[in-house]
């Protein structure tokens, strides 16, 4: 039986949407499903947690496809080209920023063009200049020792203050590979990219925006500021984003006061907060429907892990167990397990 399933975004039947009210109205929702189920109080935690996870693997996915960007400018700028000779009409395209000194004379050509693309040999000397820029771009971020990190910068000065060089831009425009994807920001509250994710991913975002809900104004809030406290440049780095990503719960300022009067657009925002908890209100109903607890795999007596997994394979003809997944963790019926080895409960 599917417990976690995907709800539609799709708002239902409900009072006109006033904005303010309608925010509190949500609010007083989130934390009515709090002091009914207690278990939610949890899930809010490790959904932050979860949170953390997708955040960092945002900035990875980003990363890689700067650096995917990056190669295929390079690759256009080594064949003397600013713009892909391969590019047709049929094709997509990406621009890749490139930032770096370039010759004052060719910038003043460049100039000239008011925006035209060069050709010929002044796109050849375009894409020389752009790809000496390119490839000094990566190695002011990482790579280098320190000394030689002075040095380029020093020899970028001595150029910009001797008036041979100037700070220029390049677009290098390429062609997007088919298989590109834009990775989704996990703070992001659009629609569009709220529709992209995965279900496991919609729901730990959705309660992890439904905890910051309940605990804006709340004297016992679910989850205090984080204390930043590091004792190396690593570590602070990582609890510098906890902090972040918590104050981040909440999507408005903190002059919004108790009864969202300073939230900017707040009929939007009410709009998805009661999506968001329309979904959470059909879970917890589903859970409460089917009346059993449930617990995480490891909390079973020792030994079962393996009876556990087997157990739940849709395979499994006799002695199946139902399990569900949620924020990356699955959670498997304790009655059921009881009935199916009694003897692993004995003590």
């Amino acid at each position: 039986m599917a417990v976690l399933l995907r709800y539609s975004l799709m708002p239902e039947p409900r009072p006109v949407n006033d904005g303010p009210s309608y925010l509190k109205q949500c609010q007083i929702r989130v934390r009515s499903l709090l002091a009914e189920h207690t278990w939610l109080a949890d899930a809010i935690r490790a959904a932050f947690e979860e949170f953390v996870r997708l955040d960092i693997a945002y900035g990875e996915a980003r990363e890689r496809n700067y650096q995917r960007s990056i190669g295929l400018a390079r690759q256009v700028l080594l064949r003397g080209h600013v713009r892909d000779p391969d590019l047709t009409e049929h094709h997509d395209i990406m621009f890749v920023k490139v930032t770096g000194e370039c010759p004052s004379d060719l910038s003043a050509q460049l100039n000239g063009l008011k925006g035209a693309h060069p050709s010929g040999e002044l796109e050849k000397e375009s894409a020389a200049a752009a790809l000496i820029a390119l490839d000094k771009m990566p190695k002011y971020q990482k790579g280098l020792e320190e000394s030689e990190a002075d040095a380029l910068l020093a020899g970028d000065s001595w150029a910009i203050d001797t008036n041979t060089h100037v700070m220029a831009s390049w677009l290098i425009t390429v062609i997007r590979p088919a298989d590109w994807l834009e990775p989704i920001n996990a703070n992001s509250i659009e629609i569009d990219d709220l529709a992209s994710l995965s279900d496991e991913d919609f729901r730990t975002i959705a309660i992890h925006r439904l905890g910051g809900l309940a605990d804006y104004c709340s004297a016992r809030p679910i989850m205090n500021e984080p204390v930043l406290d590091a004792d190396s440049s690593e570590n602070a780095v990582e609890a510098y984003r906890w902090f972040a990503l918590w104050q981040l719960r909440f999507p408005f300022a903190d002059e919004a006061g108790p009864e969202f009067g300073g939230v900017p657009a707040v009929a939007e925002v009410a709009d998805l907060y009661n999506q968001f908890v329309s979904s959470i209100e059909k879970f917890c109903g589903l859970v409460a429907e089917i009346g059993t607890r449930y617990w995480l795999q490891n909390q079973f007596p020792e030994g079962m892990d393996t009876l556990l997994r087997e157990a739940a394979a849709t395979r499994r003809k006799s002695k199946q167990i139902f399990r569900f997944k949620f924020s990356g963790k699955w959670y498997y019926d304790v009655e059921q397990a009881r009935r199916l080895w009694p003897k692993h409960f004995e003590d």
